[in-house]
């Protein structure tokens, strides 16, 4: 349900982008738009990729921009795949911040983008990476599968460079898990674009690979300073 009964608005400034790549997600993509719409800061931009859906996809995301000027959305003329679709979002965002979501992904708590958006600008970090849960069942209550959590770094870890680009990638004993999703994170538009940018758009259509998440988020690693892991419960 839309929770926030407001008239939204948008914006030329927006403080955080989301941006979802969408193929034939009809039976879940309005649940996912609504958990965005639902945030307590209404100050966002929500890009929606659509990679030539073949189901109703389209005609629901049609519908809920009619009620909400903040959705934008892209429609290939092709299949381009999940990342080359993400990073055309990217290019396009005009928010201080980046928040990925995958399709079939929702944001269950109404303060995630306002807890993760005041720990980035407080500490001035190019990425901070948060906490996601694995519903087994969607009719599960949620709380109770928060121990099931599928990242497990330290609260408050710290990365800068010259280690950044290797930390996800290198498993060893001072991260007790491999965290290489795009999600799950919150990152500096200014560096999310800089790492498209390094590889070019044209190239991210050419990795439709199982690792898709590691292609994007090593080329972000590269070109950003800073990283923090934030114990909080997103999506």
């Amino acid at each position: 349900k839309l929770i926030n009964n407001l008239n939204f608005k948008k914006s030329k400034n927006p403080i955080i982008t989301v941006i979802v790549p969408i193929y034939n997600s009809g039976p879940y993509i309005k649940k996912v738009i609504r958990s965005i719409q639902n945030q307590s800061i209404l100050d966002i931009e929500i890009i929606l990729v659509n990679d030539l859906s073949t189901d109703n996809t389209l005609k629901i995301i049609e519908k809920l921009q009619t009620e909400d000027p903040r959705i934008e959305i892209i429609n290939n003329e092709k299949n381009m795949g999940i990342l080359y679709s993400r990073s055309l979002g990217v290019l396009n965002a005009k928010g201080k911040y980046i928040l990925p979501l995958d399709h079939d992904d929702f944001f269950f708590d109404d303060d995630v983008f306002e807890v993760i958006y005041e720990e980035a600008e407080k500490t001035n970090f190019d990425m901070i990476s948060f906490m996601e849960v694995e519903i087994k069942n969607v009719y599960t209550n949620i709380i109770g599968m928060r121990d099931g959590c599928t990242t497990h770094q330290p609260d408050g870890l710290i990365i800068k460079q010259p280690e950044l680009p290797y930390f996800p990638f290198f498993k060893n004993n001072r991260y007790s898990i491999v965290d290489v999703d795009i999600w799950g994170k919150i990152y500096r538009t200014e560096i999310y674009k800089k790492a498209v940018n390094l590889l070019g758009i044209e190239r991210y259509s050419i990795y439709n690979a199982f690792n898709e998440d590691q292609i994007a988020l090593f080329a972000i690693c590269i070109v950003s300073k800073s990283y923090k892991y934030v114990r909080k419960y997103g999506i």
